[in-house]
């Protein structure tokens, strides 16, 4: 029986060992690398700079908006100069006539016999019993219900009639005004037996006086007598001061 030829340990073919690298393999491998390391950044850049060319844009606007802010300043601090220099010469400088008054429209002023009527009745305003006051068509002489009559009656009392002598005098020189006598009482409801309500107490004073001017000498024609109870109040309030100033008779003389 053939055997086959056995080798002795010592002569056992020695195992593969993995080849070692060659000088060729690494320069390959060293050039890959640089070239996936060289590539990279580049293309991060072009990315980085389209993200932030909005920037360039929006440094322009902000530039170009100061550079407008200053324009406006720098107009400001001109005008401001030019407006300080002119006050001081409108200053300095005297006028050479009067200051020109802005005309006044016809309706608004006041005519001569206008102005002599008040200022002959300006007269009585005395002891805050007689109030005498411009108005646009005319002059108002506010009396108070204590100086022409008792409390709740409408007899023209002794005391008042130095002043209706006064008004009866203006009155009469000037023949062509219309005079309204109007009655005016407080708010409180009359509670005498002679009046049923501040209505006919207002309109009997305000008869009472017209008819006192009567007999001074103002003619009947121009004279209006009216009453208007509480409706129309001196003051608003309703403390006995404000009652006192609302309970007066009212003589309206009319001036075109």
């Amino acid at each position: 029986m053939a055997t086959g030829t056995r080798c002795p340990p010592d002569t056992l073919p020695p195992a593969a060992s993995p080849s070692a690298p060659t000088a060729e393999n690494a320069e390959s491998t060293e050039n890959t690398e640089l070239e996936s390391v060289a590539w990279k950044p580049k293309a991060d850049a072009q990315e980085d700079e389209q993200h932030e060319r909005w920037l360039l844009s929006y440094a322009d606007f902000i530039t170009l908006l100061m550079v407008l802010f200053m324009m406006l300043y720098a107009l400001q601090l001109v005008r401001n100069n030019d407006l300080a220099s002119l006050t001081d010469k409108l200053q300095n400088e005297k006028p050479a006539t009067s200051p020109v008054r802005p005309p006044v429209h016809p309706a608004l002023q006041p005519s001569i016999q206008h102005t002599a009527i008040l200022t002959r009745l300006q007269t009585l305003n005395r002891d805050g019993q007689i109030y005498v006051t411009e108005r646009l068509r005319g002059v108002e002489i506010d009396l108070k219900s204590s100086l022409l009559f008792a409390s709740g009656d409408a007899q023209v009392l002794p005391a008042s009639r130095a002043a209706l002598v006064k008004i009866a005098a203006v009155l009469r020189d000037y023949p062509d005004n219309d005079v309204m006598v109007e009655g005016h009482t407080d708010a409180l409801n009359i509670t005498t037996g002679k009046f049923a309500s501040n209505w006919e107490l207002s309109a009997a004073r305000a008869a009472a006086v017209v008819r006192r001017l009567v007999d001074l000498g103002v003619s009947p024609a121009r004279l209006v007598a009216l009453g208007r109870a509480n409706n129309v109040p001196a003051a608003l309030g309703d403390t006995p001061e404000d009652m006192a100033k609302n309970r007066r008779v009212t003589i309206f003389v009319g001036v075109e």
